[in-house]
């Protein structure tokens, strides 16, 4: 059951389930030589830069993208980075990063924004008092820590609010060592730190709505939408997917301005108005750019120079029982199809990617369980051999491939069975499974934003008419333009009055079936009510 506050974890969730896991920081030198594998939209997909060794340069790639059109002057990152502080850029790669930008070095101490966890020791009572004080209008002697923490804040906040006038962002991917994954890591940890904007943002809002200053709380409403719209251009579904779940924290201090007795039919019809063009809904299609196939192909290149034990431990995975020895790796990588790994990889994200951005039904789901079962079988070469002198008797990828080297002989046919195995072995690991539950945990993301429209468009007849209506269809063209379909059914969401005189508005879920909007065991139905769920405390 979607809770207007709730869905921030589950993005997370996901965000972090396509991570694989956390940076494991590497030094291991790379092969001197040339590798010999196609350039080709087949193959590495990308065309350049090529590195000296052959192979693509994806970090180099998606600068060379991000960074088209970005000048000194129209970047709003650079603001944001002075407001966050030299700290928002990991050290070992900020001096890059502040050349690539035309940015002097930062001082280390400044009027820098301050982060929940680093101004209340006490992480739990934050969210407590936080549970105080959301889905309402509240002033600073009921909750004086949050109060505090926004005033400590003030200064960073500004900066931010002028930095955002601009209309590009570009932090140009950096990794250690040159591995896209701890580009990847980097950028994903930098848009954490973007999430205690947002959460201060709101809370801020709200806190102005307690001394009456509906104007003040509409400009932050609005710094949140500017601020996840900058966030959005960058590459990674995280940069993308930023811009839902600062819609969830929208939605909460809007509905604290629309319902408020201070705001005036006038001003909450304008605030409706502007609330619905900056209101953008989304699907999986807007998410499934080329990052994440560029570090798959990455996984396939780091592995072919640096061994499968060093992608493991990048990955923080259960390092193989094998190490990354070039005289040991050298021999098997050398029989190794390269370019029909890649070419492999390739097709599994765009047969993953195809199903993910079809309609939700039946159809997919038996495409995913079918996906599974084909995936399953795969699999099942790497149980066929003998493991027990490996850790706790699971292998790990280098215990795959060396294995598998030392089962076929050197010949062409022996090769072309290496090769699959370890296709089969870096499709377990590496490539995303993309089970039913992780495709509905995002199709129910996407599904609340046409609801935080409709929400909206509610709020705002009872603003001026002092009732809700008793359709949907009373609503258009006045509230909103039209009704937008529930992302699951394709129908217009659910609407129905309570007898206490709220609503009840909710899409069907995943299951595609009307539970009754209710949190019953079960059921899945995503509902947005006028009366304000309890604080999520994971949010």
């Amino acid at each position: 059951m979607f809770k207007r506050y709730g869905y921030l974890c589950v993005i997370q969730v996901c965000v972090t389930m396509l991570l694989a896991q956390s940076l494991a920081a590497q030094t291991t030198k790379p092969a001197a030589k040339k590798f010999d594998i196609t350039i080709s939209k087949e193959t590495t997909y990308f065309l350049g830069p090529v590195l000296p060794d052959g192979t693509i340069d994806y970090i180099a790639a998606f600068n060379q993208r991000s960074s088209k059109g970005v000048t000194k002057d129209n970047n709003a990152a650079i603001g944001i980075i002075k407001a966050m502080g030299p700290e928002f850029i990991h050290k070992g790669l900020r001096a890059e990063t502040f050349a690539k930008l035309g940015m002097s070095k930062l001082p280390e101490k400044g009027d820098y924004f301050v982060g929940h966890d680093k101004f209340i020791a006490d992480t739990k009572e934050f969210w407590l008092q936080g549970k105080k004080v959301r889905g309402r209008a509240w002033n600073a002697e009921e909750s004086p820590t949050l109060a505090k923490w926004i005033n400590a804040n003030e200064k960073p906040l500004a900066v931010i609010a002028k930095a955002v006038r601009k209309d590009r962002f570009f932090i140009p991917l950096a990794g250690q060592d040159g591995d896209f994954h701890s580009a990847w890591k980097m950028n994903h940890l930098r848009i954490g730190k973007f999430q205690d904007v947002v959460v201060a943002l709101a809370l801020r809002a709200t806190l102005k709505m307690g001394s009456d200053d509906v104007k003040g709380a509409w400009s932050d409403v609005f710094l949140i939408f500017k601020l996840s719209e900058l966030i959005s251009q960058g590459p990674s579904p995280g940069d993308r997917f930023s811009r839902m779940w600062c819609y969830q924290y929208v939605s909460g201090a809007s509905c604290v301005i629309l319902t408020s007795d201070n705001t005036s039919p006038v001003q909450a019809k304008q605030y409706n108005m502007k609330l619905q063009e900056l209101t953008r809904a989304a699907n999986m299609s807007d998410f499934s750019g080329d990052f994440m196939r560029a570090a798959y192909l990455s996984y396939v290149m780091t592995m072919m120079k640096k061994g499968p034990g060093y992608v493991f431990d990048m990955l923080n995975l259960r390092p193989g029982k094998k190490s990354d020895d070039m005289d040991e790796w050298a021999p098997v990588r050398d029989r190794i199809d390269w370019d029909a790994l890649l070419r492999n990889t390739n097709e599994t994200y765009d047969k993953f990617i195809g199903v993910l951005t079809s309609s939700p039904g039946e159809k997919r789901s038996a495409t995913w369980e079918s996906m599974g079962a084909q995936r399953k079988s795969e699999m099942g070469i790497i149980w066929r051999r003998d493991y027990s002198d490996s850790f706790r008797g699971i292998p790990g990828l280098g215990d795959v491939v060396y294995a598998a080297a030392d089962a076929y002989p050197p010949n062409a046919e022996g090769d072309v069975m290496l090769t699959a195995d370890v296709r089969n072995a870096m499709i377990a690991w590496l490539i995303p499974s993309g089970s039913k539950v992780d495709v509905d945990r995002f199709d129910s993301i996407f599904a609340s934003t046409p609801l935080c429209s409709i929400d909206y468009a509610l709020l705002t007849h009872k603003a001026v008419t002092g009732d809700y209506p008793k359709t949907l269809d009373e609503l258009v063209p006045k509230y909103i333009k039209k009704i937008p379909n529930d992302h699951f059914s394709g129908k217009a969401p659910i609407y129905r009055l309570k007898e206490n005189g709220g609503y009840w508005l909710y899409s069907v879920g995943p299951n595609l079936k009307d539970d009754g909007g209710t949190g019953a065991s079960g059921c899945d139905d995503i509902v947005f009510s006028n009366s304000f769920d309890e604080f999520e405390e994971d949010l």
